[in-house]
């Protein structure tokens, strides 16, 4: 399952590697919207988000985090429950921006916040 390699390579401390399955897993709960414009929205969002994560690497806490949240919505999935699935998203969501905006603002020097200077 995709889940228990990706788990793996969380444990393995591999950033990258978990950034691509991270990416192939969000690609294949995207492909249930069965909504193309939604589907390209979030292909764009991803492919800034992997360009900001290669500067910005998700702390181990917060992929072990996120893989809960990712068990949790497939779980939610599975029983068909959509308010369940939606409350898990939006965490997930919340938390990853909120994660990695304090690691943009802490770094202000990698490149993509300019000071202005």
């Amino acid at each position: 399952e995709l889940l228990d390699e990706m788990d793996e390579i969380r444990r393995s401390g591999d950033t990258t590697a978990y950034s691509k399955y991270n990416r192939q897993f969000h690609s294949l709960v995207y492909v249930h919207y069965h909504n193309e414009r939604a589907h390209e929205i979030m292909s764009d969002l991803w492919n800034y988000v992997y360009r900001l994560r290669r500067l910005y690497p998700q702390a181990p806490g917060r992929m072990k985090q996120g893989m809960q949240q990712h068990r949790d919505l497939v779980e939610a999935l599975r029983e068909h429950d959509p308010a369940k699935a939606e409350r898990i998203v939006r965490t997930h969501v919340e938390q990853s921006l909120e994660k990695l905006l304090i690691k943009i603002e802490s770094n202000p020097d990698d490149g993509v916040i300019s000071s202005g200077k």
